[in-house]
């Protein structure tokens, strides 16, 4: 995870360049559990410059989250945000401060 996070917030990677730093602009996390006959599944997407998108789908399989949040986070809040998910402390990242 904390390699993930940080190749979001540094751009010095020795093998790659300014195009591919475009092209994949983010890296995300997801945690599903099961809810009767279906996968609800929590993400949270953490975007260069910080963003972080927290969001909920019912079913693995829906086009529309139940639910998207999002909020600037350093990556030290990242790594933070992320090990709650890892966890499956859904409840935590329910409390935090998101716009």
């Amino acid at each position: 995870m904390t390699e993930a996070i940080r190749e979001v917030f540094h751009k010095d990677h020795p093998s790659l360049v300014e195009g591919d730093y475009a092209e994949h602009p983010n890296s995300w996390l997801t945690f599903g559990a099961q809810a009767g006959d279906k996968w609800a599944i929590h993400i949270l997407d953490l975007y260069r410059g910080g963003r972080l998108a927290f969001s909920k789908y019912d079913d693995q399989d829906d086009a529309e989250p139940v639910f998207e949040r999002s909020r600037q986070v350093t990556e030290q809040e990242a790594l933070r945000l992320w090990r709650l998910l890892a966890a499956g402390d859904i409840e935590s990242l329910m409390k935090e401060d998101w716009t």
